[in-house]
């Protein structure tokens, strides 16, 4: 099986800050810097959408071992912009953003098994003064790791959102899904549930690769897009701690590019 584009997802409810008290100039790169793995692409695929209510919905494409902080900006329509923090939580592999995390996080606990992936973040109370933005920009807060100038810092430029901030509707949640060893390999094969509009489905699961020095165990990520009407798949999750289950979460996507994320979906475990 292709070990394709996983989805890791955030769930912003941090606060905003004007940016005007941010500097500008280190952000004016358009050209992503990172020099210890030249060919790993830049963040692109961006998409932003109205979810109502002023909530909104991002989503772009990264590739896989930077670590950066960033964030999003929301800009108005009077050419304001607000900073938007991602919500992180490292304990909840559904949520947490792996490959943007904050510096210091293990590599084996923190980091995908697969490369480049999508990442899906909610943010509540963007609208300023009753508004919605009109644009959204994706930022770095700081330089590439080691890989680029300790100045530097990458900015996508202006994200428009989808169909002029027309509110779109969030499409439901898988009802249910699986997971079950298949093999003394460590296959796991997973099934879930149908939703009438989804386009695709992204499976993540979670599985040990070892232990700590006193035992605890390391976790690691695997997933697949799989495009409906399919629904199920095989994922390895190798040999090691046969003492620890397995974890899964599943999302569904929509044509458009609109997920299914919620902070709240289920996750599922099996043992071996």
């Amino acid at each position: 099986m292709k070990l394709a584009t996983i989805i890791t997802l955030a769930l912003s409810l941090a606060t905003s800050t004007v940016s005007s008290s941010l500097p500008i100039k280190p952000r004016q790169s358009t050209t992503w810097q990172y020099t210890c793995q030249p060919n790993y692409a830049a963040p692109t695929n961006f998409k932003a959408f109205s979810l109502g209510g002023c909530a909104a919905q991002l989503a772009f494409t990264k590739d896989r071992y930077v670590g950066v902080q960033w964030n999003f900006d929301a800009v108005y329509a009077d050419g304001s912009r607000v900073k938007h923090d991602p919500y992180r939580d490292f304990n909840t592999f559904g949520v947490s953003d792996y490959f943007y995390p904050f510096l210091g996080n293990n590599f084996n606990t923190r980091f995908p098994g697969s490369s480049a992936f999508t990442a899906v973040h909610e943010f509540t109370n963007v609208c300023k003064n009753g508004a919605a933005p009109v644009s959204q920009i994706f930022h770095t807060s700081s330089a590439n790791s080691a890989c680029s100038a300790a100045s530097y810092r990458y900015t996508s430029g202006r994200i428009p959102v989808f169909n002029n901030g027309a509110v779109v509707t969030r499409l439901a949640k898988p009802a249910s899904y699986s997971l079950r060893r298949l093999n003394d390999a460590g296959d796991f094969q997973v099934n879930w549930s149908a939703v009438s509009t989804a386009a695709a489905y992204s499976i993540i699961v979670q599985y040990p690769t070892g232990s700590d020095e006193v035992g605890n165990p390391y976790t690691n990520q695997r997933g697949a897009r799989i495009q409906a009407p399919n629904l199920i798949t095989t994922i390895p999750t190798g040999t090691r701690r046969q003492d620890q289950p397995r974890s899964l979460i599943v999302h569904a996507v929509v044509s458009r590019g609109v997920w299914s994320f919620t902070n709240d979906a289920r996750i599922v475990r099996a043992n071996w």
